[in-house]
C-alpha cells in the first residue's frame, strides 16, 4: 500500500501498547520503518528501552514534550503540529532538527503548510476523505498521516475511513 512509516503509540495508558507488544508487531510486518508515538506519560524505563532498541528509528512527540528530546538523539523526530500553533512554536520546532512534521490543520488553511514543508517534510494528517475531489499533486506536503483507531475488541477494528481514504490514493 505504499506505507514507509508505521508508528504505534507506546506507554501504559489507554489506547496505547506496550513496547514488548510494539516490538512483537514489528516482527510481523517488513517493509516500513517504525516510530513510537509518545504520550505525557514517558517514564525513564521507556526512554532507555527505545534509545537500546535498533528497531525503533522515529519517536513521534507534540510540541510539548520537546524537552525530552536530548534523550532521544539517536532516533529521528516526528512532531506533531497543529495549524495555530506553528507561528508561537515554529522557532523552537525548527531547532529540535525533525525529520518530519504531522500537519494538523483543516484542508483549506495551507498557507503555514507550504512554508513549514519548505523547512521540513510535512505529513498532512488526514483521517476521512474529503467532501471535494483534491489535486493530491498540488499539496504542500511530503506525504500523507493516517490515524487508526482502538478496536472494538481484541482482534476487531473498523478500517471503513481507511480503506475509504487509501482508495482515493489509488485512483490519483
Amino acid at each position: 500500500m505504499g506505507v514507509d512509516l508505521l508508528g504505534f503509540p507506546v506507554g501504559e495508558g489507554a489506547n496505547q501498547i506496550s513496547l514488548s507488544t510494539f516490538l512483537e508487531i514489528s516482527e510481523w510486518v517488513a517493509g516500513p520503518a517504525y516510530a513510537i508515538e509518545l504520550r505525557n506519560d514517558v517514564d525513564r524505563d521507556l526512554i532507555q528501552k527505545v534509545t537500546e532498541s535498533q528497531v525503533i528509528e522515529y519517536v513521534r512527540v507534540n510540541p510539548e514534550q520537546l524537552t525530552l528530546l536530548p534523550a532521544f538523539q539517536n532516533k529521528k523526530l516526528i512532531i506533531d503540529v497543529r495549524d495555530t500553533e506553528w507561528p508561537q512554536r515554529k522557532e523552537a520546532i525548527l531547532n529540535s532538527m525533525p525529520a518530519y512534521l504531522v500537519w494538523h490543520s483543516s484542508l483549506e488553511n495551507r498557507d503555514d503548510a507550504i512554508e513549514a514543508n519548505q523547512l521540513v517534510p510535512v505529513l498532512f494528517s488526514l483521517n476521512e476523505v474529503p467532501g471535494n475531489p483534491i489535486d493530491f499533486s498540488s499539496w504542500p506536503m511530503a506525504g500523507i498521516a493516517l490515524s487508526g483507531t482502538a478496536e472494538d475488541r481484541p482482534g476487531q477494528k473498523d478500517y471503513e475511513a481507511l480503506t475509504d481514504i487509501l482508495e482515493l490514493l489509488e485512483a490519483d
